[in-house]
């Protein structure tokens, strides 16, 4: 019976997923991080699993976080006599108009992953096909709601503790980027909205995206806000870091939000020493591969709404089940055929972690 029912499914995959399998696509994504910190350690396995189940031929490039390097690799990339199918790229500020000129002029389609360009560039590269016509699409999540998302997960948690109490949040930033600046905007709201509320924004202090400015300049903070009840992180890098430094000095009662869903940091939830992380972007080139499998089959959902992808909230409510499937890499056993529109009449699920998990308890 076993048998009869994955002969029945290998029929059903063959007739609605055609020869992918066969057809093997050669796609490149570029890493930025040469030492594939937690992160971006999630996207890479996550990107691979999906390759391996939707017979992609997959290229990891581990590249220095550097718009100056990142244009290197994509110039050593389109001078290759054998070039990759799909580039999939993290777009840098300063260097973007370049690089999109560079895949287009040798008519390489690329996807790209988060929109951290000002409105200048935004301006000049347009949308996909737009102004590019191989830039096939873009896989972004919305950061103005994900900040949001945490800043009233970290205020649900205190006012159930402290009803009575003034909410002090100290913001903890990455750079001047627009990603950075998108996720810190509803705080900024904050300050004014809430300005008479009991809801309190100290600062928000850019940070690099260097952990160790947050060990250098620590104590500045403190001494500047020592009434601080609570950190919006815009990274859990950041957040595990604040933790370290007031367990150091020995303060506690003090929460703590983060984004990306690194282990270390669901742990910490689970051990209630920090109180949420938002996440889920680790799928974003995973989400890509789906994305690029269906178009090179001619379904083209690049363009279709939504347009940006929600971010996941993870609390101590739901953290054991999803830091299970992330610690035990469950992705490796989940068929990322499922999320393809070939597979299906009917609209595909998204590609979400509980639709991972789902899909891998059937």
């Amino acid at each position: 019976m076993v048998i009869f029912i994955r002969l029945i499914l290998a029929f059903f995959t063959a007739f609605f997923m055609g020869d992918i399998y066969a057809e093997n696509l050669k796609v490149t994504v570029i890493i930025p991080d040469e030492n594939v910190t937690s992160f971006w350690e999630l996207v890479t396995e996550n990107s691979q699993a999906a390759a391996k189940t939707l017979g992609v031929d997959l290229e990891v490039i581990y590249s220095k976080n550097s718009r100056f390097e990142h244009k290197i690799q994509i110039e050593k990339i389109v001078q290759r006599e054998r070039k990759p199918d799909y580039v999939i790229i993290r777009p840098y500020q300063g260097t973007i108009k370049a690089t999109f000129t560079l895949l287009e002029q040798n008519k390489i389609p690329f996807v790209t992953l988060e929109r951290t360009m000002f409105k200048l560039e935004s301006d000049e590269v347009a949308l996909p096909r737009q102004n590019y016509k191989y830039w096939i699409g873009q896989i972004i999540y919305n950061n103005a709601a994900g900040g949001k998302l945490l800043k009233d997960a970290l205020a649900h948690a205190f006012f159930i503790k402290n009803p009575n109490k003034v909410m002090r949040i100290t913001g903890i930033g990455g750079s001047y980027d627009a990603l950075s600046l998108l996720r810190q905007s509803p705080l900024e709201q904050s300050t004014v909205v809430n300005k008479d509320a009991p809801i309190v924004i100290n600062q928000i202090f850019p940070m690099m995206w260097d952990t160790n400015r947050v060990n250098q300049i620590f104590s500045q903070i403190l001494n500047k806000y020592p009434k601080t009840n609570t950190f919006w992180c815009v990274s859990d890098a950041f957040a595990l870091e604040i933790f370290n430094q007031l367990k150091i000095r020995g303060i506690d009662n003090i929460l703590i939000g983060g984004f990306d869903w690194v282990p270390k940091a669901l742990k910490e939830i689970e051990s209630g020493n920090l109180t949420a992380s938002v996440g889920g972007h680790f799928l974003m080139a995973a989400s890509a591969l789906v994305k690029i499998v269906d178009y090179h089959q001619g379904i083209d959902r690049f363009l279709l709404p939504p347009y940006m992808n929600s971010y996941e909230l993870i609390t101590q409510d739901n953290v054991s089940e999803y830091s299970t499937f992330i610690n035990d890499k469950g992705w490796n056993e989940v068929d990322f055929s499922v999320f393809l529109h070939s597979k299906y009449l009917s609209k595909p699920p998204k590609l979400s972690l509980n639709n991972m998990i789902k899909q891998q308890e059937h």
